[in-house]
């Protein structure tokens, strides 16, 4: 399952957010998990980009998160929920 940001501005996306004690560590295993290869370098399936998000049981508060970017066009098709535990 891959999840991904809309380009449409009223479209969410859901997803889990871990806080970790050793961001480099947690940040070089994901990179495997995710295909990336590192910035700049041609055949990552994602880039990784820090953003700020809002945490749903939070209010309007806004954190930074890691994040993973697809840099190609999906192959399948849309999860109109935003949510990949829904489908």
């Amino acid at each position: 399952t891959i999840m991904m940001l809309s380009r449409e501005a009223d479209r969410r996306v859901r997803g889990e957010v871990f806080r970790v004690k050793d961001v480099a560590w947690t940040l070089r295993r994901i990179d495997d998990i995710e295909d990336f290869e590192g910035y700049g370098r041609k055949g990552s399936m994602y880039r990784r980009a820090l953003m700020r998000i809002r945490i749903e049981d939070d209010g309007d508060a806004r954190e930074p998160a890691w994040t993973y970017l697809l840099t190609r066009k999906p192959a399948g098709a849309r999860m109109e929920s935003g949510d990949w535990r829904r489908k």
